[in-house]
């Protein structure tokens, strides 16, 4: 979390301007780091597959993939226009200050990358409730919002969710009942 709490600090002043930065992160959208790992084994397996041409098994592979983001995303509230809807889908930083929830394009070029210029920025109050799932790959962040709009993150492991999250206080979602 340091790391990303620098680099916006460096990067983005202007945009921190008489805030105090508490926390900062790099997501992906919801089920990101999932689909991926699918993508790459799906991949492997089918071109071990005599039967089946390096293109099927990348189409195959990209299908799979497309498909566990879709079942991850289901029941969240995102319709046009509302807050939720705001954050992209790819990646990006997620910084919380004093007041302000800011989310931060990110270009991650080769040789590159870069900090891009705020995409959303909402007041805390808008903020009703958040809570985190712990994961494998990533922790998922999910934020609820005061025009009945909701988004899940994946917060990835190598980026040190627990700091983010202890920084913030932000609670551990209750385990789902009957489990």
């Amino acid at each position: 979390m340091n790391r990303w709490m620098a680099r916006v600090k460096k990067e983005r002043p202007a945009d921190l301007a008489g805030q105090t930065l508490v926390a900062a992160s790099y997501f992906q959208g919801l089920g990101s780091a999932a689909a991926q790992l699918t993508y790459g084994l799906a991949k492997a397996a089918g071109e071990l597959n005599p039967l089946m041409s390096r293109a099927d098994a990348e189409q195959r592979a990209a299908s799979q993939s497309q498909q566990v983001i879709a079942r991850t995303r289901e029941g969240f509230h995102r319709p046009p226009g509302s807050l939720a809807a705001g954050f992209p889908d790819s990646k990006g930083v997620l910084a919380v200050t004093d007041s302000l929830l800011f989310v931060f394009g990110y270009h991650q070029g080769i040789f590159r990358t870069r900090i891009e210029a705020p995409q959303v920025c909402i007041a805390l109050e808008d903020l009703t409730g958040w809570s985190h799932v712990r994961g494998s790959f990533a922790w998922t962040l999910n934020l609820s919002f005061n025009d009945d709009s909701d988004v899940g993150l994946d917060l990835p492991i190598a980026n040190r969710p627990g700091a983010f999250i202890e920084a913030l206080g932000i609670p551990q979602a209750a385990a789902p009942s009957g489990t």
